[in-house]
């Protein structure tokens, strides 16, 4: 999809969102460069988390992908899958509580939107309704928040 400019001539993108997965590859540092080419996308944060099929690794931080990752960033996220973000807000703050992947250890969960839900009434209802808080979660931390209920539940991604 294109980008949009609006009045001001500020070009309105939303976000970007970058993944690999493969065998015996440098899953995060392949994210690092997807990020770096798509940080056109979003230049308040940048997150990336990784996995070597045991355990998820993280590191996110407010700023470009230039200065959010060093090389020892990169070394403490192993493994052959990585999903990565960079931010443009478009709900919530711009606190780092915002700052994706968002990631759910309990259920090993990594989850990256690129988008925004300009509604999200019927979803606060949902989670609110099963005695989930909806405190400081914006429209993508509301989807993880009811993708990690329905898995508490017992159903699969």
């Amino acid at each position: 999809m294109p980008a949009t400019i609006d009045v001001l001539g500020t070009i309105t993108e939303k976000c970007a969102v970058f993944g690999v997965a493969g065998k015996n590859i440098d899953a995060s540092r392949l994210t690092f460069y997807g990020l770096w080419a798509l940080q056109h996308r979003g230049q308040e944060s940048s997150g990336i988390v990784s996995s070597d099929g045991q355990y998820l690794y993280q590191h996110a931080a407010r700023g470009l992908v230039s200065t959010v990752y060093r090389e020892h960033n990169l070394a403490q996220l192993p493994g052959d899958i990585a999903i990565g973000h960079n931010r443009y807000s478009t709900s919530g703050g711009d606190d780092d509580l915002y700052n994706q992947p968002f990631l759910n250890t309990k259920n090993a969960i990594a989850f990256a939107h690129n988008g925004n839900i300009p509604d999200t009434s019927e979803l606060e209802k949902f989670l609110k309704s099963n005695n989930i808080s909806t405190t400081s979660l914006n429209d993508s931390g509301l989807m993880l928040a009811a993708i990690d209920h329905y898995i508490d539940q017992g159903y699969n991604l």
